[in-house]
């Protein structure tokens, strides 16, 4: 009978905790993966809970100041009734100045408009029309981004005329189109060494273009009202309003202010001789806007403050030292700005999200 040879097999004993430890974590091993899921979803969760709220509070942020046409402007506003486009240099130097502090949060430099008051005016068109014509002089440049010719062109300022710009609804009413003249009647008073007196004269302007825009969806325009506006009587009449060039409207009130006298391009050269002072207020605005789409929440604390020291700024180099033999009123205004007691929009969405931040930071 054959014998079978068997190998035998030296094996290592594992200690007795060790299989204990096997044979746990074959019994335990679904609700270990169960917790450690469960740990990483904690940690996720603590994680994406802050950034969450962040993203939905900046969003928050963006629409309060996109809330409305004007929510993120900040209107400076001075009227006038004597000043030069050197003095116009001189204070928008120190509006820029006075806006550094805010500048990261500013979109670019601020925007001019200076709307004059009413002129008396006659027209050459067929109807020969008379009433009141306002000029509302813009950056002429940036008008074609936020206005459509209809007829002719804008104004240019390097031209041999004074050109403005029509709406096709103003145009329509004054039965005037491109090519038309139009007269406004300049009052004021002449002082020179010995004497002042009262000077009247028709000021030529020439119809470039007729063009359309929408003020009521274009912050450009400060829903300034561009059409023509009827007033009731008696007896009933209606207020006009021209597009001038910035420029040009600053070079008429330097040849009549400073030289006393029209240039050959205004056609009144040597009317008169000596310092001629407007009788009409003139305003002039300075419009900054605030660049929504750059803002990230914790900036919020940083814009409020640094807007409150802007307007600290302001009223120290402007109210506080204005010549009031020049400078009629000036202001700074803006939803954005603090005005005790009422708070602006910025501290009271500061304030409402305030009630959010708690249960975040405490998870």
């Amino acid at each position: 009978m054959a014998h079978v040879m068997t190998k035998e097999h030296n094996t290592i004993p594992l200690p007795p905790t060790t299989t204990l430890a096997l044979w746990r974590l074959r019994r335990t091993w679904g609700m270990l993966v169960f917790t450690g899921l469960g740990m990483l979803a904690a940690i996720m969760l603590v994680c994406a809970v802050p950034l969450y709220s962040r993203v939905a509070t900046t969003a928050g942020l963006r629409g309060v100041l996109n809330s409305n046409l004007n929510a993120s402007t900040v209107t400076i506003h001075m009227t006038t009734n004597d000043f030069l486009s050197n003095d116009v240099s001189q204070n928008t130097q120190q509006v820029m100045a006075d806006a550094q502090t805010a500048t990261p949060y500013l979109d670019g430099s601020p925007e001019l408009m200076i709307p004059t008051q009413p002129f008396l005016f006659t027209s050459s068109g067929a109807q020969k029309q008379q009433g009141e014509l306002s000029l509302l002089g813009v950056p002429i440049e940036q008008v074609p981004a936020h206005a459509h010719i209809l007829k002719g062109r804008f104004p240019q300022t390097e031209s041999d005329d004074v050109e403005i710009a029509l709406t096709q609804a103003t145009a329509s009413s004054l039965g005037l189109s491109v090519g038309s003249t139009v007269f406004i009647k300049l009052e004021g008073y002449v002082v020179n060494s010995t004497s002042i007196w009262t000077v009247k004269a028709y000021l030529p302007l020439h119809v470039v273009g007729i063009y359309t825009a929408d003020v009521t969806k274009d912050v450009f325009w400060h829903s300034y009202p561009i059409d023509p506006l009827s007033e009731p009587g008696p007896p009933p009449s209606s207020s006009y309003n021209a597009l001038i060039s910035n420029d040009e409207l600053l070079h008429i009130v330097d040849e009549v202010g400073a030289n006393g006298a029209f240039d050959s391009k205004l056609g009144l050269k040597g009317l008169f001789a000596g310092q001629f002072i407007p009788a009409q207020i003139t305003d002039l605005y300075w419009y900054y806007h605030i660049n929504s789409s750059r803002l990230d929440i914790v900036q919020l604390d940083d814009l409020i403050a640094q807007l409150s020291n802007w307007q600290n700024q302001f009223t120290n180099d402007f109210n506080n030292s204005q010549d009031y033999s020049v400078t009629q009123t000036v202001d700074m205004t803006g939803a954005s700005l603090s005005n005790p007691p009422q708070q602006s929009i910025l501290e009271q969405y500061r304030s409402r999200i305030e009630v959010t931040t708690i249960p975040v930071t405490i998870l």
